[in-house]
């Protein structure tokens, strides 16, 4: 049995965390041409870096990635040029935690 699951070749990726680096490398993006606070820019970095940090371990622990989202949120919830950007990033983190 084991044998049949290791010649299977690798898993496919999951969809939701497929979109959700997708979303946080959009709004990576956008935020390279955002002048807006420094500190707030600060702030949004590390809910990415908190995202991108998520992804990598390939399981991402849901309470950790809506805690990441807060801090682009409160950091960005009211620049309405990121609000896309920033909803992409909420709406796939909804999907991964089941609130969407």
């Amino acid at each position: 049995m084991v044998d049949d699951l290791r010649s299977a070749g690798p898993r496919p990726a999951d969809p939701r965390l497929a979109e959700l680096r997708a979303a946080a490398q959009a709004l990576r993006r956008e935020l390279a041409g955002y002048r807006g606070d420094p500190a707030d820019l600060r702030a949004a970095e590390e809910g990415l870096d908190a995202v991108d940090a998520h992804l990598l371990a390939g399981e991402p622990d849901g309470a950790r990635l809506r805690g990441a989202l807060l801090l682009l949120v409160g950091a960005l919830g009211s620049v309405s040029a990121l609000s896309g950007p920033v909803g992409d990033v909420r709406r796939a983190i909804d999907r991964i935690t089941g609130k969407g």
